[in-house]
């Protein structure tokens, strides 16, 4: 099986006419005949029913020919590409967003990957870190191409490309960490250190409280996860927050995860970006990089 094969398929599954469309592949009906006696040997079945010296594309081949489209597409649009790089050889540069929390964990190794192709040298990304709420209302006033965040954008094209892992924190000096088995009924009394309202983490927290009929006692709301685990580390409270960025603080030796009984709180991680009838080259490679990185 070859790419000619296939090219000469799809211009004879269109025509159903081995002269015509010989005659538009510029090559004689026996060469053609022979490409697709061969390609279907190849394929163990026959791709078009024969009668007289009518043919018709039959099942096996409208199957197949849905296939073919799409690999040829994708080939055409590979080469496109790789001419577009050769014949514009300056820095691209694409927008890409994301929030703090991913900023350890799911960006480094994307743009590792990303770099390990030659042909990507010459792209480039400028990069911008902010809370959620922010990083949206950026991304909605079209000032970037591209962001990672927790929340699928209405209007936008969302993926969801995995799930991020929250967290019980305290202190290594709080009194929880030597205990086992603990529910959450025993926290009732504990003073909670939390992400302000309105953001997307807030919510989470929030949503999963209120099914699980819990009101926490809420002493400190900031703006920062990282400013929380600070006062925490202060052995001031109790908070949640990603487990990333607890792994990640430069107090981390200092603190504590808990594991609180039949609790498992995640969040998923969306990408988004504007569907676009004339995008760029370059951005549309992007995006077909990061399905195959994270979907596939």
């Amino acid at each position: 099986m070859t790419l000619k094969s296939l090219e000469y398929f799809k211009k004879l599954a269109e025509l159903q006419h081995f002269t015509k469309a010989a005659n538009e592949l510029h090559i004689s009906q026996p060469s053609l005949s022979y490409a697709i006696s061969e390609l279907e040997k190849d394929l163990g079945v026959p791709l078009f029913d024969r009668k007289d010296k009518k043919i018709t594309l039959n099942y096996y081949g409208e199957a197949f020919l849905s296939y073919v489209n799409q690999s040829l597409s994708i080939l055409d649009e590979g080469l496109n590409f790789v001419k577009h790089i050769i014949s514009n050889p300056k820095s691209k540069n694409i927008s890409m967003g994301y929030i703090q929390s991913l900023s350890s964990s799911i960006i480094p190794p994307f743009i590792e990957e990303f770099y390990k192709n030659p042909l990507n040298k010459n792209i480039k990304f400028s990069f911008t870190q902010k809370d959620n709420n922010e990083l949206i209302k950026i991304f909605l006033d079209r000032k970037l191409d591209i962001i990672f965040c927790v929340d699928a954008v209405k209007g936008a094209i969302s993926q969801a490309i995995g799930e991020q892992e929250l967290c019980f924190v305290v202190s290594k000096e709080h009194y929880l960490c030597k205990k086992e088995n603990i529910k959450l009924k025993d926290l009732e009394n504990e003073n909670f250190l939390l992400i302000n309202p309105g953001t997307n983490l807030r919510k989470t927290i929030d949503k999963n409280f209120k099914r699980l009929k819990f009101n926490p006692k809420v002493t400190l709301e900031l703006g920062q996860c990282s400013n929380i685990l600070i006062y925490v580390e202060k052995n001031l409270g109790i908070s949640i927050v990603p487990k990333v960025d607890i792994m990640s603080h430069p107090l981390s030796d200092k603190l504590q995860i808990i594991n609180v009984k039949n609790l498992d709180l995640k969040r998923t991680i969306y990408v988004n970006w504007f569907p676009s009838k004339n995008e760029n080259l370059t951005l549309k490679y992007i995006k077909n990089f990061i399905e195959d990185f994270f979907l596939k």
